[in-house]
């Protein structure tokens, strides 16, 4: 999950999460994450539309585990779903960039996993 899902979505949300930061942790932030993207921000944000289509067909083994039932881990959630939902989760809170076509297999899914324990996980405070 971080070398797919993770590894793809920061370059994409990096500034949005930076803007989400308080002010006296940006400059770090910033700092740091350029030099791990090896680019500005605002460079990889720009660039998010031609990263995207690669992100989406990085989740091509998700989408076909989920071609055939409900969840990841059958037909009720477990490790595996909560694990890969999480990233979906972090990226929902910081950012209001859709990442998933709303026809995906995985949004579907994502959905799903929303509407759990009552719709729980749709009460995280976003910052966006």
């Amino acid at each position: 999950m971080d070398r797919t899902i993770l590894a793809g979505l920061f370059p994409m949300l990096a500034a949005d999460i930076c803007a989400c930061l308080d002010p006296e942790d940006q400059d770090y932030f910033r700092t740091s994450r350029e030099k791990r993207l090896g680019c500005r921000l605002e460079d990889a944000k720009a660039n998010r539309e031609q990263a995207l289509p690669r992100f989406r067909q990085s989740l091509d083994p998700l989408r076909a585990t989920l071609k055939d039932q409900p969840f990841i881990c059958g037909d009720h959630p477990a490790f595996a779903d909560y694990l890969a939902f999480g990233a979906f989760v972090w990226a929902h809170c910081c950012s209001d960039f859709q990442i998933l076509a709303d026809d995906d297999l995985i949004c579907q899914w994502r959905s799903a996993m929303f509407d759990l324990y009552g719709g729980l996980a749709r009460s995280a405070k976003r910052a966006v």
